[in-house]
């Protein structure tokens, strides 16, 4: 879940580069890193064992060990990975 933590904050400062720059420079640079941060985000999230313990965690779960909020947020991170063929 860090993950997607982490990619929200910096991605949406690269984001705003490539919208708000001030130079070409700069606008190509933030598209340039926001493709290579995209590229690593989607090669961590189809990790077979990144999944597999997900699984494995939101079934050890108990009804009040963690909030609804997580719940739902780690159940979104399963049915994407079933969706994607993990």
């Amino acid at each position: 879940m860090r993950l997607y933590g982490e990619r929200g904050i910096h991605g949406a400062l690269i984001n705003l580069s490539t919208y708000f720059g001030d130079t070409p420079g700069l606008k190509d640079a933030a598209v340039s890193a926001k493709t290579k941060v995209d590229a690593e985000f989607v090669e961590m999230e189809m990790r077979k064992e990144i999944f597999d313990n997900l699984v494995k965690y939101r079934a050890s779960l108990g009804s009040s060990d963690i909030s609804e909020e997580h719940k739902k947020c780690l159940d979104r991170f399963i049915l994407n990975g079933q969706r994607n063929g993990l």
